[in-house]
């Protein structure tokens, strides 16, 4: 029948999510039905799902790489960024067997000093990536965000052509990215959970949790610490003691 649109069962597509889209090339038949698109539009659709794709890959693979950053350098930070705040723990529990200021205080003041005692191994290993149970392959990672980049803004410059069949052209010349690129998922998951043991408080002994331990330290080296009623002597000890507390105590800590 003339203007009968060609569509069986295995055509009329389903809209993509692409960035730009393109009309359609069609055939007409001698019958003067509507034929299926050429190949240049399926050509079309099935390279916009790679780029679809390569963008989804392309923030896993940011991710891993950001996120492997932050574990290396909070475990190198674990073994000196807490001792500041255990100093003043056990001057004034001294070592958390005591608390002068406030004895009701010395079983939760025990367990803030216990922890952050602790703290310098604790927090290293929960952000240790050697517990990954998929490493991050670093040159994978960086080798893939360049080729994944490329094609990515490739396919962007080919829908700038100026009429469709330039840009069927061009977008067929389009290598697509590596398997290896476009597989980043595992990867990510793990090195998402890791990240979470190390910076989230709720993990005991994990860098976030190493955090919380300094706000609460703050609270109970003024408790624990005993005034004297004539007075104290200031002594460097006590004044680097009391320096740190006001930093603690006024500045915003980050759990992570």
């Amino acid at each position: 029948m003339k203007g009968k649109v060609w569509c069986t069962k295995g055509w009329c597509p389903e809209p993509t999510d692409a960035t730009a889209t393109t009309t359609a090339t069609t055939t007409t038949t001698s019958d003067g039905s509507v034929g299926p698109p050429d190949q240049c539009f399926w050509d079309l659709v099935a390279k916009t799902k790679k780029f679809n794709k390569a963008q989804v890959e392309l923030s896993l693979a940011k991710r891993i790489e950001s996120w492997g950053n932050l574990m290396t350098n909070k475990k190198n930070n674990a073994a000196f960024t807490f001792s500041d705040t255990l100093d003043a723990m056990n001057d004034a529990t001294e070592t958390g067997t005591s608390c002068k200021g406030n004895s009701s205080c010395l079983p939760e003041a025990k367990k803030v000093q216990q922890t952050l005692a602790n703290c310098s191994v604790s927090a290293a290993d929960h952000c240790d990536q050697g517990k990954l149970s998929i490493p991050i392959d670093s040159t994978k990672v960086s080798s893939c965000k360049t080729s994944l980049t490329d094609f990515a803004k490739d396919f962007k410059d080919c829908l700038t052509k100026p009429t469709d069949p330039e840009i069927c052209s061009c977008v067929q010349g389009l290598s697509n990215p590596s398997a290896d690129c476009l597989n980043f998922r595992a990867m990510h998951d793990g090195v998402k959970s890791q990240k979470e043991k190390c910076t989230k408080a709720s993990f005991a002994g994990s860098f976030g949790d190493c955090r919380k331990q300094e706000r609460m330290a703050a609270k109970f080296v003024n408790k624990c610490k005993l005034s004297c009623p004539g007075g104290s002597v200031s002594t460097p000890s006590t004044q680097r003691r009391e320096i740190l507390l006001r930093r603690l105590l006024n500045q915003k800590l980050n759990y992570v």
